[in-house]
């Protein structure tokens, strides 16, 4: 929004998980108007620039409105939306870390534990992977984390190259090259809480949607040391991909060079659909039917070469819903989708504690799936 003398821009500016609105002059400088490790899901400002209306979420709770003053520097809560549930749940507090991805650079990540966590227990863990790639994790409210982590998971999410709040180069840096140094980081992440103890290595999941669903079909078709899988509105298929989808075109000349005639080496390289004769890992495949991003048929491709293959695999449709689903679906559609994973994990990488308790009851974190979220941001 422009400020009222026209002389500077109020921006959402994101770094390191967090974001915030900033200022940018007509002469390039940025200066922070507001800090702090939340999600600023919108803002409104007065013609004077001193008073801002601020949407914010963070990791204990899904969204309320704030009030901050510039001049004071003072922030004041306005609503408490979600009180009365919160006051019935258990939540888990996301643990910040870095670890050391592909090129020795340092990558942010996230660990979220189970409810009355033992130092001496070994649990599952499921890495969660996230959606562009130019998009990030951070410091905001995730039900699916929650519930995963209240029916006895560790729950791991980061930020690899790609994600953005992280500089120029930090996202460009998987420009055309999906599936190396992001998949190297990713398994890093994984191999770092491995490596703080109290994680059953023979018990790992793996899901993550859209580009994060890409990414789990490329990692199960390259590693077998993740037990159970869920893919959801992924890519399987980058030629198919360039003409089905609304940004097709788009990735294929600014990622792969080209249109898949043009460069088909390259487009099959970077295809999951390449190394479906490895996948090993049951995976269940997460789709809306109204996905023009990311269209249900790269879902059925996946679908039925697994298949054709006998491989452990099932496929869940949500009709009349779209890319969106997991953010601002119909309210019945996403409990049906977060039991769905939680299921399937429960299935195959049992947490010995987990109950079969579905996102619309009360355990846990159950009935937070029925709570007004300002926002979601996955």
């Amino acid at each position: 929004r422009w400020a009222a003398d026209g002389q500077s821009l109020y921006l959402v500016g994101e770094a390191r998980g967090a974001t915030n609105v900033v200022q940018l002059t007509l002469d390039g400088t940025l200066s922070d108007v507001t800090t702090g490790q939340h999600h600023l899901v919108g803002f409104s400002v007065d013609r004077a620039g001193n008073t801002f209306a601020l949407a914010l979420a963070d990791t204990q709770q899904p969204g309320d409105i704030f009030v901050h003053w510039v001049d004071s520097g003072d922030t004041t809560r306005l609503t408490d939306i979600n009180h009365d549930i919160l006051a019935e749940v258990r939540l888990s507090t996301p643990e910040e870390f870095t670890f050391t991805g592909a090129k020795g650079w340092e990558i942010e990540g996230w660990i979220m534990r189970p409810h009355d966590f033992d130092p001496g227990t070994d649990y599952p863990l499921i890495l969660e992977i996230h959606g562009g790639p130019e998009t990030a994790y951070g410091y905001t409210f995730v039900l699916e984390f929650q519930l995963l982590a209240a029916q006895g998971y560790i729950v791991v999410y980061s930020n690899p190259r790609g994600s953005t709040g992280y500089g120029r180069e930090f996202t460009q840096a998987v420009r055309g090259i999906w599936g190396q140094d992001d998949y190297a980081d990713m398994m890093a992440a994984v191999d770092a809480v491995i490596a703080r103890g109290s994680v059953d290595t023979e018990r790992l999941g793996v899901t993550g949607g859209s580009y994060g669903g890409i990414m789990t079909n490329w990692i199960v078709g390259h590693t077998d040391r993740f037990k159970a899988a869920v893919t959801q509105r992924s890519i399987s298929n980058l030629a198919s991909f360039f003409g089905t989808s609304d940004v097709g075109p788009w990735y294929s000349i600014n990622h792969w060079d080209g249109a898949p005639w043009q460069t088909p080496e390259r487009h099959a390289f970077h295809s999951p659909l390449t190394y479906v004769e490895k996948i090993n890992t049951p995976l269940l495949i997460i789709h809306s039917e109204q996905d023009w991003r990311c269209p249900i048929s790269e879902a059925e491709q996946l679908f039925a070469a697994l298949k054709w293959l006998r491989r452990d695999t099932e496929f869940l449709r949500f009709e009349g819903s779209d890319h969106d689903l997991s953010r601002n679906g119909h309210p019945r559609l996403r409990i049906d989708r977060l039991n769905a994973i939680q299921e399937w994990f429960t299935r195959y990488i049992p947490t010995g504690t987990a109950t079969n308790a579905h996102a619309g009851t009360a355990n846990g974190v159950g009935d937070l799936a029925e709570m007004e979220p300002v926002s979601s941001h996955i």
